[in-house]
């Protein structure tokens, strides 16, 4: 039993450990309430020294030492400014849940998920993993499915008719080629580019750094773009915006519905027109396995690839597809004859990979 005493109105508690007698304040004045929680935190104390961890690490402290690994070091430093104080051993997954908007007061149950509770889990089992061993883990936030819905062909080129501008002609086509999110593209740069090799480095993504590969439609889109001096930021003149000419993805919204309407198409988001298009173009209407395809966009994994991008043909455009006597329709009713050029370019470069992964499969 913690032995208590008082000093002023608060209850203190002690308990011998191997290195000294230890003191700690309850911070409470009821005498019932601080024995309760002084034999909590006992119980605590002589389980550390029983299995030899510190249990005075704090979340900084493990934090620290898991960057000091060479872990993933995003959303990493948010968490050590609100809560690298606390003790690790206190720290109760309830407690993380019912916390995390203190983060990120406006954040989606989906951002809440990635930048706080997957991190703390991350650091927290980390640093149990060389001490006791013992795991924990943070049950997420429920995420509502969004509606994702993939475009095609004729809708990127009544798109690209309609385009306000070279850059955001060019990102729409960027998007689509590569699986960028919006976010991505707006941060791409001149030195991101390789007009050569035909690749685009991805540096800041979701998930890792990847290498994107283009056509050489899109090359000749970036070429004019490179040329000229990137635009100044309208809000602070001593940066600059991406090759593109957008410096956030919100910059880009107002105009690309407007593009929509302008065009009489359906409105897609660049997320639909871009990433869900690309997943669904590969694998559905290509035939390219789920694989290459997640890897070529930069998925964590097929599964989630397949789970939340690959959006299925209606069964008439399936059927129409294989037996009807037009399988290339969406790339043969384009606007103009050059962009019915370019498009079977890009559509060429599929059909090569599909190739290549007909030929891989047993």
């Amino acid at each position: 039993m913690a032995k208590l005493f008082k000093r002023g109105k608060v209850y203190y508690f002690g308990v011998s450990r191997p290195d000294g007698y230890h003191r700690e304040s309850t911070g409470l004045a009821s005498k019932k309430e601080a024995q309760a929680l002084a034999e909590e935190r006992a119980a605590q104390i002589r389980l550390a020294d029983q299995r030899g961890f510190d249990e005075e690490k704090t979340i900084a402290d493990a934090a620290y030492a898991y960057l000091a690994a060479g872990k993933d070091g995003r959303f990493i430093e948010p968490i050590i400014k609100k809560w690298g104080k606390r003790k690790l051993r206190g720290l109760k997954p309830e407690w993380v849940r019912q916390h995390a908007k203190d983060l990120y007061p406006a954040a989606s149950p989906a951002t809440l998920n990635r930048q706080v509770l997957t991190p703390v889990q991350a650091i927290v089992n980390f640093a149990y993993q060389d001490e006791d061993g013992r795991q924990i883990k943070i049950k997420r936030f429920a995420v509502d499915p969004k509606k994702k819905e993939a475009v095609d062909a004729e809708w990127h080129a009544k798109f690209a008719a309609k385009s306000k501008s070279p850059g955001m002609t060019a990102m729409a086509r960027f998007m689509w080629e590569t699986a960028a999110r919006i976010s991505e593209a707006c941060r791409v740069t001149a030195n991101d580019v390789d007009l050569e090799a035909r690749t685009v480095m991805l540096t800041k993504t979701k998930t890792k750094p990847r290498l994107t590969r283009i056509s050489p439609v899109l090359a000749e889109m970036l070429r004019p773009l490179m040329a000229v001096d990137p635009k100044r930021n309208r809000q602070n003149k001593k940066k600059v915006n991406g090759l593109f000419g957008y410096a956030s993805r919100h910059a880009v919204y107002n105009g690309w519905k407007s593009v929509c309407d302008d065009a009489g198409i359906a409105y897609a988001p660049p997320h639909s027109a871009g990433r869900v298009t690309f997943a669904t173009e590969l694998v559905v209407r290509r035939g390219i396995d789920p694989v290459t395809a997640a890897r070529l966009g930069g998925w964590a994994s097929p599964k989630v690839m397949m789970d939340t991008y690959a959006k299925a043909d209606p069964a008439h455009d399936v059927v129409d597809a294989i037996f009807g006597e037009n399988v290339e329709k969406s790339a043969q009713i384009l606007h103009t004859e050059a962009t019915e050029i370019e498009e079977a370019d890009f559509l060429n470069e599929i059909s090569d990979l599909q190739a290549k992964s007909a030929s891989n499969r047993p």
